[in-house]
């Protein structure tokens, strides 16, 4: 993990019509509920909607779906009150057209979750000083684990009804790409 946290920011040369470009893709917002379960590709099979299914499939869609597009997904995540930005590389199938989506357009990509403010109650990275911040993680997993920690799922007891913890536990994830 690298931590670097976010300066002044007025440049007056930005760009903001960058910002009209970005493309929400089909079927979103996608859902998810939180869950327990280790962030790892077996996870999918645990938890199809949880945080490491929905990213990794916002990755394989971008790489199937949208050609010259930029090298990442955005995806805004919220789960009310928060709401983090991350950052996916897309996989490597988006530029060569091989079909093999282990790959990245570059090998050293990282997974970039961007933060609007630190999280005192919480361990560093995620309680920088000056505010908000910038981890960068080197696979998926790391990058999901650092999201449980700002989102934690919520154990509401066994006389709680499962539909209630599931309203509790859920969040949605808007994936965005800047087509070419």
């Amino acid at each position: 993990e690298i931590l670097v946290q976010a300066g002044n920011m007025n440049d007056k040369n930005n760009n903001n019509s960058l910002l009209s470009h970005l493309k929400l893709f089909e079927n979103s917002p996608r859902q998810g509920i939180l869950d327990s379960h280790p962030p790892s590709i077996e996870s999918m099979n645990i938890n199809p909607v949880g945080l490491y299914s929905l990213l990794y499939h916002c990755q394989e869609d971008a790489s199937r779906s949208c050609t010259g597009c930029g090298n990442f997904v955005a995806a805004v995540i919220t789960k009310p009150p928060e709401t983090v930005l991350v950052l996916l590389p897309i996989f490597a199938t988006n530029i060569s057209g091989s079909g093999d989506s282990s790959g990245y357009n570059n090998n050293s990509q990282s997974y970039i979750l961007l933060d609007s403010h630190p999280r005192p109650n919480q361990h560093a990275p995620h309680n920088p000083q000056h505010g908000s911040y910038a981890l960068f993680h080197s696979d998926l997993s790391g990058l999901v684990g650092s999201l449980k920690e700002i989102f934690p799922v919520t154990e509401l007891g066994p006389d709680v009804p499962e539909m209630m913890g599931m309203m509790y536990n859920s969040f949605d994830v808007y994936p965005f790409v800047l087509p070419g």
